[in-house]
């Protein structure tokens, strides 16, 4: 994947916003899922903007992360945008067991 498969993204990457506590693992934990190093993932996180600090811990969102593993670069930037509401995003988001908010709580953040 190339830096140009994101260019949909907004110039601020709505990863983890709104922010869902049961979507944001840690880099450790991401790597091991994933089967990579934790430089690896790292790399990643700044790269393809699948994490961000909260708090002053760097957290990764698992949706992010699943969408680069599967290659779902389309959904992977509608996702950077801020889009969870389209079928693909609500999906991939069922998928792994995490639950989104009201589309009114996600519209005030």
């Amino acid at each position: 994947m190339s830096n140009n498969d994101y260019s949909l993204a907004a110039a601020r990457p709505a990863v983890l916003r709104p922010y869902i506590a049961d979507e944001a693992i840690k880099p450790r934990d991401a790597a091991s899922y994933a089967g990579v190093h934790p430089g690896t993932l790292g790399a990643w996180a700044r790269r393809h903007h699948i994490g961000r600090c909260i708090s002053g811990n760097m957290m990764i969102s698992r949706v992010a992360l699943q969408a680069f593993l599967e290659d779902e670069t389309e959904i992977l930037a509608a996702y950077l945008s801020g889009d969870r509401e389209s079928p693909e995003i609500r999906g991939l988001y069922a998928r792994l067991g995490i639950e989104l908010p009201t589309a009114q709580f996600i519209a005030a953040e």
